[in-house]
């Protein structure tokens, strides 16, 4: 697994062995210990893929903590868009006069299904301006009489491409659900905000994990964050970035996601349906409770 601590102890016993060998040859003079010993070493790791060479270690670190935060903030500002849609059809009685002819279930697919749509669209836009950039930047710089450093991108292969793909929505779908039944459940700004601190807590502890799992993406935490449906979303994509993870694993991951997004949906549907038509005082969790009994 390419970690900083693995890099670290390969950098190590590198540097001893080689210390050992010099000085089995020198005879172990005292007098140039010092200098045999002084040794700066430049280690450069890669990352080892099935298909062997798969670009640079560090470089793998920084595309999978970019991958973390990539998703991280893109499923925070679409599901606030969400939840600031579902609000403002609110307030502003447009919910009440599309429900008449529409099913609330539906309507709170098309609100999902949209936004989701157009952030996903907008990172494969990013996505591909970058590796565009990256392939442009060589010939760039030789037009303006400069050299370009080294640097490739990891080679993440398209099986871990689609996996990127497949969490993002995933994890979308469930907080974006989550982020519209709030939404249906207030009428203010500021209730909204109130009442999906739960949702913004299991957000930012994930995003407390992102840095000891970079550390060890095989560690038992990291296993356990990864299993989590609040955080899976995250977590796996920064382990598949940086490791090889065991197939079994990724399908088990996969389907406790899909079950949570599946009981999120279930449960959203029906606090959306009584709590878009409900205006007044805010309703605590245990009356959204029986908004979901009330609605099966």
């Amino acid at each position: 697994a390419t970690s900083i601590p693995d890099m670290e102890r390969v950098r190590s016993a590198i540097r001893q062995t080689i210390v050992a060998m010099r000085l089995e040859k020198a005879g172990v003079n005292p007098d140039s210990i010092k200098e045999l010993t002084f040794m700066p070493l430049s280690l450069s790791s890669e990352r080892i893929t099935d298909k062997g060479r798969g670009g640079s270690g560090t470089v793998s670190i920084i595309f999978a903590a970019a991958i973390a935060f990539l998703l991280y903030m893109s499923i925070v500002l679409y599901g606030q868009n969400v939840l600031r849609g579902v609000l403002e059809e609110k307030t502003n009685r447009v919910a009440e006069v599309v429900v008449s002819s529409v099913p609330p279930e539906t309507l709170l697919a098309g609100k999902v299904i949209g936004v989701g749509g157009v952030g996903l669209t907008q990172q494969v836009i990013w996505a591909l301006t970058t590796f565009a950039m990256m392939k442009a930047r060589a010939p760039i710089m030789e037009k303006m009489g400069l050299t370009a450093a080294p640097f490739s991108m990891p080679d993440i292969g398209w099986g871990t491409a689609v996996l990127l793909v497949v969490f993002f929505v995933l994890g979308f779908t469930f907080y974006a659900a989550l982020y519209a039944a709030a939404g249906s459940a207030v009428n203010t700004e500021q209730e909204a905000q109130q009442i999906v601190q739960p949702l913004i807590l299991m957000l930012v502890g994930t995003a407390v994990f992102i840095q000891p799992i970079l550390v060890n993406p095989g560690s038992r935490m990291a296993q356990i964050m990864s299993w989590m449906p609040f955080s899976a979303p995250i977590i796996m994509p920064l382990r598949l970035s940086m490791t090889s993870v065991p197939p079994l694993e990724i399908a088990l991951t996969l389907l406790g996601l899909v079950a949570a997004c599946f009981a999120a949906v279930w449960v959203a549907s029906r606090i959306y349906r009584v709590g878009l038509l409900m205006y007044g005082k805010k309703p605590t969790l245990r009356e959204m409770a029986r908004w979901v009994s009330y609605s099966r």
